[in-house]
């Protein structure tokens, strides 16, 4: 599927969707590996959008063989922390053009700070994403809070 659509997003909030590739290429994907496109509110580079996914969250990270059933299990604890309403996951600042949040699990007195910067900078000061360096459940219950667009 070389032409479907891409949707993409900048870190200004605007997003947009390419259907079709310009004239000179045949499809969205070749034009892609040579241009990026540009946000038309704030003029920055944009990044394709990929919904949170355990496969996406593979990709994005480079996850080796061996360490994909991880993801797949702290996805499954992510879900739990964004739909437990006890549980918080809130934007507590904006440091250095990082997002910072803070995750609280509803059945534990600790929490634990996330920051973000798109496209490539994640990080929990947890000791899982820390020790293990895989993305923390953490990390993807803030990278689906974000997709949701809370």
């Amino acid at each position: 599927m070389a032409n479907a659509p891409k949707k993409f997003r900048c870190a200004c909030g605007t997003s947009i969707t390419v259907e079709t590739p310009p004239k000179s290429f045949s499809s969205i994907d070749g034009w892609l590996r040579l241009y990026d496109p540009m946000c038309p509110a704030c003029r920055r580079q944009m990044v394709l959008y990929l919904p949170v996914t355990p496969e996406a969250i593979i990709e994005k990270f480079k996850i080796s063989l061996e360490d994909r059933h991880k993801v797949y299990d702290r996805f499954r604890q992510a879900r739990f922390i964004i739909d437990d309403p006890r549980s918080i996951v809130r934007k507590v600042a904006t440091v250095d053009g990082s997002d910072v949040y803070e995750v609280r699990s509803p059945d534990k007195d600790k929490s634990y700070v996330v920051s973000v910067r798109e496209p490539e900078f994640y990080q929990c000061n947890c000791p899982d994403h820390i020790y293990r360096a895989v993305p923390c459940k953490h990390l993807i219950a803030v990278m689906m809070k974000r997709d949701r667009g809370e």
